[in-house]
């Protein structure tokens, strides 16, 4: 009994915070969007990027924003006010997140996941399923292709399948690209904004279990460049040609299925696999969000809202943009194919 009502005495009080904290959610609307103008402005690796010709553009959204958070009467409302000023950047990486879930568009976008899978439809054919690139999925998607390996560059016809794969970390698709590696060719690198967030955030994720030794080597010499040139753009990772020295005979096909749910480190992967002689794209356009990433999350004052700043930038740009159209597919699959796979697995058939 004694138990129960401690229990319920929890609840009411949790309840109770929530409630008031709530309502300084509303009344401090002004703050909400100081503090994520601010943190915006002064991290995101986009922001002069985006902002070039159109500095005017936004101050007048911002001012009429910030006049429009005086006369909100609801946490959503705020949201969706806070929503529209990051909207204007029109980048699928920069996303303001509600924790009470006021509305589902205000969230970062979230795909249900689940392990890679690989499994073969033919004596001729591999099918490998990665929703994911997520860290958490880097040891199940090597350990799959170890087993596999021997089979696999013995399979000739091989088919990767990242629909809805958002991202996560490049190293879980490392293992990937060595079995279809086939001629050299050239990575654009990667720079980050030098500012003080940026370099907590950085120094933050050398104490990150899942990241390697190596990688968290890596790391340290990052901050410590970004210390010494704080105020500016620090290149992290160099344009380099990337070389191997094995390439198979097998798989000779590789098919590789997207749609517009495929974003980030995915859109990576598929950067890289298309250098190579055996890869054929099929699906839709992927969805655009690779140009700045690397997120710093923050949590904004009233707790209930985060804000994810993309820190770094590709030195592709501004030649070569993907965020505005994604990434084409090879063989764009018409709308009435309902099997994709089937669809795949028939024209690679046709491949000796």
């Amino acid at each position: 009994m004694v138990r129960k009502f401690l229990i319920i005495l929890i609840l009411l009080f949790g309840y109770a915070s929530l409630s008031l904290a709530q309502k300084n959610a509303e009344s401090n609307c002004s703050s909400e969007l100081s503090f994520l103008t601010n943190k915006v402005k002064q991290n995101y690796a986009g922001f002069q990027d985006k902002t070039q010709n159109r500095v005017a553009e936004l101050q007048a959204l911002t001012d009429s924003l910030s006049s429009a958070t005086k006369k909100v009467s609801n946490s959503a409302q705020c949201t969706r006010l806070l929503k529209k000023w990051i909207d204007f950047f029109d980048d699928s990486h920069l996303w303001l997140q509600s924790e009470n879930k006021e509305k589902k568009n205000d969230t970062e976008p979230a795909k249900a996941t689940s392990n890679p899978s690989l499994k073969y439809l033919d004596k001729q054919t591999a099918y490998m399923r990665i929703s994911s690139f997520s860290l958490k999925y880097k040891s199940s998607i090597d350990s799959l292709l170890n087993a596999n390996w021997n089979k696999l560059i013995h399979t000739p016809k091989f088919i990767i399948d990242i629909r809805d794969n958002a991202g996560g970390g490049d190293p879980s698709f490392a293992k990937l690209l060595p079995l279809i590696y086939t001629n050299p060719y050239e990575l654009k690198g990667v720079e980050v904004r030098a500012t003080h967030d940026n370099i907590k955030h950085f120094s933050s994720l050398v104490k990150r279990d899942e990241f390697s030794e190596s990688i968290k080597k890596e790391l340290r010499e990052i901050v410590k460049r970004m210390r010494g040139n704080e105020g500016t753009f620090v290149t992290i990772a160099e344009d380099h040609i990337v070389r191997r020295d094995t390439t198979y005979d097998n798989p000779k096909h590789v098919a590789i299925l997207i749609d517009g749910g495929v974003y980030s480190s995915a859109e990576q992967f598929l950067i890289n696999a298309k250098h190579s002689n055996k890869t054929t794209v099929f699906g839709n356009p992927t969805g655009g969000a690779i140009d700045y990433a690397n997120l710093n999350i923050m949590e904004l004052p009233s707790g209930f809202r985060k804000v994810g700043i993309p820190t770094t930038r590709s030195r592709r740009l501004p030649e070569n943009p993907i965020d505005q159209s994604g990434i084409a597919p090879d063989v764009l699959i018409p709308k009435d194919v309902q099997n994709w796979i089937s669809f795949t697995r028939g024209y690679l058939m046709g491949k000796n």
